[in-house]
């Protein structure tokens, strides 16, 4: 019934729907015939973002990048908003400060901030503020623009966009009639464009042909998720391999944009998932929703509590000091993406010419 109602008031709100189409395409074209003015850094920028309302995989991909350009020597830098975070002012935090809490940088910094080896992170929501924060007392070789698609107040020399096919539509039309943010047209500025949650979608490649004919300048691959293994919240256990799931009662938690995808994961390992409770993307947990959690897991009978990540780094000082039964598990997933050496390179070869 209320799926019913939802329907009919987005069509009363369709005229909204071209109001907000044209003030994003009129915005992009300002930005495109330089009407409107960019900011440009000493640094190479590669922006890592979206058209549609999150859920597309950025923060592990650009996790994934990190570490990849790490392990060619690179210093990197992260610019991102910290979405919910309690402070407003550019705050800069080094790889070398793991203990910067949640409610300090945001969830996603801080779940980037542990994948960070000798890097900083910018967190502000003027990113260009955030870079001079960090170029101010840090050497960096390339900075990482998080969620920096729409961010065009920046110059950046690479764009990299992710779709989570899942959730695309063929119209063109915005939220609320779609899961989009930005006008498919958008897509043309990228250089990379990255298809993620395509698995079982049986319009895989007409939204492939799709995304390849609004990105024609484009490389577009596809990319996915694969779980490496589950780390406790509580205790000092050790991480644990992911078939430990096979078997286990699962109860799955999640604060994040898309958690279908999430428990449909899940479940490629384990078909056993006996509840579920899902809040809403970037949720702050408070101990009231622990104790409500642990009510319904034990309710459902289930052995393990599995979260997110993203959902982990809130949770874990919840859980300091005790040892919850059943357990909390995060769970580690890496992010796959075929030919991946080709954006690394991509950066690389920015990096090289700006050091010339």
């Amino acid at each position: 019934m209320n799926h019913i109602i939802l329907d009919t008031l987005k069509w009363f709100l369709l005229p909204l729907g071209f109001i907000h189409y044209a003030i994003v395409f009129l915005r992009n074209k300002l930005y495109d015939y330089g009407v409107l003015s960019k900011k440009t850094l000493p640094v190479p920028v590669v922006a890592i973002g979206n058209i549609q309302l999150g859920g597309t995989g950025k923060t592990p991909f650009v996790a994934e990048l990190i570490r990849r350009l790490e392990l060619r020597g690179l210093v990197v830098g992260i610019l991102t908003r910290g979405y919910r975070r309690s402070g407003t002012t550019p705050l800069v935090v080094a790889a070398d400060a793991p203990n910067t809490a949640v409610s300090e940088i945001g969830d996603e910094p801080k779940m980037l901030l542990q994948h960070l080896k000798n890097g900083v992170i910018g967190v502000g929501a003027n990113r260009y503020e955030a870079a001079q924060a960090i170029l101010k007392d840090h050497t960096v070789d390339v900075l990482l623009m998080d969620d920096g698609f729409q961010h065009r107040q920046l110059n950046r020399e690479l764009d990299i966009c992710l779709i989570d096919v899942s959730r695309w539509r063929q119209h063109p039309f915005l939220f609320p009639f779609s899961y989009l943010r930005d006008i498919k047209g958008a897509l043309k500025r990228a250089k990379f464009v990255i298809l993620n949650k395509w698995s079982g979608e049986k319009d895989l490649m007409r939204i492939e042909a799709e995304v390849k004919s609004l990105a024609s300048a484009a490389i577009v691959k596809r990319g996915q998720y694969r779980i490496i293994g589950l780390r406790p919240l509580a205790g000092q256990r050790e991480e644990l391999n992911e078939a430990v799931l096979s078997g286990e009662k699962i109860f799955v938690v999640s604060g994040i944009a898309n958690p279908e995808h999430f428990r449909r994961s899940l479940a490629g390992a384990n078909d056993n998932i006996v509840g579920y409770r899902d809040f809403a993307d970037h949720h702050s947990y408070t101990k009231a929703n622990v104790e409500e959690i642990f009510s319904a897991a034990r309710e459902a009978d289930a052995s393990m509590i599995v979260v997110t990540e993203k959902d982990g780094v809130k949770l874990r000082p919840l859980l300091k000091g005790v040892e919850p039964e059943p357990s909390f598990f995060e769970v580690l997933i890496q992010f796959e993406l075929p030919g991946i050496e080709d954006v690394v390179q991509a950066v690389l070869t920015l990096v090289g010419a700006a050091k010339r």
